[in-house]
């Protein structure tokens, strides 16, 4: 029977929230990939590196929630993996983060040949970072999974900004189910997709259309008189968090030709 906690696992947990760290040598997953998928209800990824299924944008607008899948591609042998996701935190707020759902019948791909976790993170210690990590119990090699697959859910929320607002892979690190021997053999991800949130812009405070034009200028205009328009959408130009005057300035002069939008 495997130990539920062994030195493996220790030193793992410990290993991958230290950044910076290099492998021993390239090992076999050298050649994997990771990227973010902004709908896993399409999810028929191919196993080797590939943007099928794989959703990198997404129109969004304030106070939206945003799924955000993580998806390991083309490993072999994974055993256990650590990322980092990067945002702007002025711009979007994390929430939570899950291992795997299985309400949407999404199963974590270290669980795919009946593994068993320990030691899932998906923590956000330094705002706008969200860190990722988890391993499999032991180092069975008929446990560790191949191919293509969710490796983690996070959950975002849509707080201010306009036009494109990215997330960003980063740090990414695996290990197979024999690197975990001494002395650790650790991969650098390097085949990274990364994913935009496309928010309406600047001056669009109908919400819907996209474009900045006179229904706008009413809408801000209405807004400033208590009228309670419908379909307003907070494109805030001066970051008070309000629409005011400046608001309609601002669009009066993109609708006039005197600025860019």
């Amino acid at each position: 029977m495997k130990q539920l906690i062994s030195v493996k696992t220790l030193l793992v947990i410990s290993l991958i929230f230290l950044m910076g760290i290099s492998p021993a040598w390239a090992g076999p997953n050298s050649s994997a990939g990771c990227a973010l998928d902004l709908d896993y209800e399409t999810r028929a990824y191919d196993p080797e590196i590939s943007e099928k299924d794989i959703e990198a944008r997404t129109q969004a607008s304030i106070g939206d929630e945003i799924w955000v899948a993580v998806v390991a591609q083309n490993v072999t042998n994974l055993d256990t993996y650590q990322a980092e996701v990067t945002f702007d935190p002025d711009n979007i707020a994390y929430l939570e983060g899950y291992e795997d759902n299985s309400f949407s019948g999404i199963t974590n791909l270290l669980k795919n040949n009946a593994g068993t976790t320990i030691g899932f993170q998906a923590v956000e210690n330094t705002p706008g970072t969200v860190n990722i990590a988890n391993t499999l119990i032991g180092s069975d090699t008929d446990q560790a999974p191949e191919g293509t697959g969710i490796i983690a859910l996070l959950k975002f929320r849509v707080i201010g900004g306009s036009s494109d607002v990215p997330l960003t892979l980063s740090n990414v690190k695996y290990m197979d189910s024999e690197g975990s021997n001494e002395p650790l053999v650790i991969d650098d991800i390097s085949e990274l997709g990364n994913a935009v949130l496309e928010l309406p812009p600047p001056g669009d405070i109908y919400a819907g259309d996209r474009e900045v034009n006179l229904k706008d200028a009413v809408t801000a205009l209405k807004v400033l008189a208590d009228m309670n328009p419908d379909k307003v959408y907070l494109s805030d130009i001066n970051q008070d968090k309000k629409i005011g005057t400046e608001e309609v300035i601002y669009i009066l002069q993109v609708v006039a030709n005197l600025r860019d939008a």
